[in-house]
């Protein structure tokens, strides 16, 4: 059937684009470690040069390094500023949970097929609502780009659930989705 094809295609590439989300909401959690901290020890460092300056002279080497570093703190302020890691790692996680909700509603539409409680119509109903809202998400995650990375790194872990639930599977043990 078709409709379940779809339904499948959507199911697994919202799973992906989740996981690729997640993955740049990591990578921005990073980068906002990557340039807060630094700023904040030149910061600190900077502060004590000029407390140390105020009360007696110092050798024009640690006043020269104080320039530099003052220039590398307004730099890496300036990149968290245009970069905005903070706001950029909340967008990819209600992205990437846009998508696991999409990924999760499929799942439930294909089972209640198959278990016989919808019938073609009533899938193919879910399929078109499924198909907007997923649109939507992508629409709504142009402004938050993923890399290669991310997507590299998401096929990986989905690769990873995949054999779990095969072993589990094979060993007769029950799975969390059954």
């Amino acid at each position: 059937m078709e409709t379940i094809k779809v339904l499948e295609r959507i199911k697994r590439n919202s799973q992906l684009s989740a996981y690729a989300h997640f993955g740049a909401a990591e990578r921005m959690s990073n980068l906002h470690l990557w340039l807060g901290i630094p700023t904040a020890v030149i910061s600190v460092g900077l502060g004590s040069v000029l407390m140390a300056d105020l009360k007696e002279t110092i050798p024009d080497v640690v006043k020269w390094v104080a320039g530099v570093l003052s220039l590398v703190a307004a730099l890496l302020s300036t990149l968290q500023t245009i970069f905005n890691p903070k706001v950029g790692k909340s967008k990819h996680r209600e992205i990437a949970n846009n998508y696991l909700a999409i990924n999760k509603n499929s799942e439930i539409a294909i089972a209640a097929f198959h278990d016989g409680l919808i019938d073609i119509d009533g899938l193919s109903e879910t399929l078109a609502e499924l198909n907007e809202e997923y649109d939507s998400v992508g629409n709504s995650a142009q402004d938050y780009p993923t890399n290669d990375k991310d997507w590299k790194r998401a096929k990986n872990k989905i690769k990873e659930f995949d054999t779990r639930r095969e072993a589990l599977a094979a060993s007769g043990l029950p799975s969390q989705t059954e």
